[in-house]
């Protein structure tokens, strides 16, 4: 497993910081954009990249490089082109994890509450099943 995510994190499409509950989040470039465009709703620090390097003694350090230094050029300014419905769009389930975006989500988003009904012999509801027409 180790393996894997030091494959992950050495590719140059994916960047890791603490996005998601301040844990390691791998994040793809193609998302890159739309993080630009929200990073002033999410959590301070949240878009530091994060990645371990191994010493000489064979140890391992962390180091952080500060949002948005490592951003490249071309991301940013197509961040700055994007509305924020188009970039909460983008993330898709990812913005709900998020704390700084749940509340503004487009209704297209939301998932539509279960319809419920009473079932006559129990007492908990059950959900209703669609008809065949």
């Amino acid at each position: 497993m180790c393996r894997v995510f030091a494959a992950v994190c050495a590719s140059d499409s994916v960047q890791t910081c603490r996005l998601v509950g301040g844990k390691i989040t791998f994040v793809h470039r193609r998302l890159w954009p739309a993080l630009v465009r929200l990073a002033n709703r999410l959590p301070k620090g949240a878009l530091t990249a994060v990645r371990e390097e191994h010493t000489e003694r064979g140890s391992h350090r962390t180091v952080e490089v500060p949002f948005p230094a490592w951003v490249p050029k071309q991301i940013r300014s197509a961040g700055r082109r994007l509305s924020e419905t188009t970039a909460v769009a983008h993330l898709g389930n990812l913005a709900s994890a998020l704390p700084g975006l749940e509340p503004d989500r487009p209704d297209a988003l939301r998932k539509p509450p279960v319809r419920t009904e009473r079932h006559p012999r129990r007492k908990q509801p059950v959900p209703m099943r669609r008809r065949k027409s």
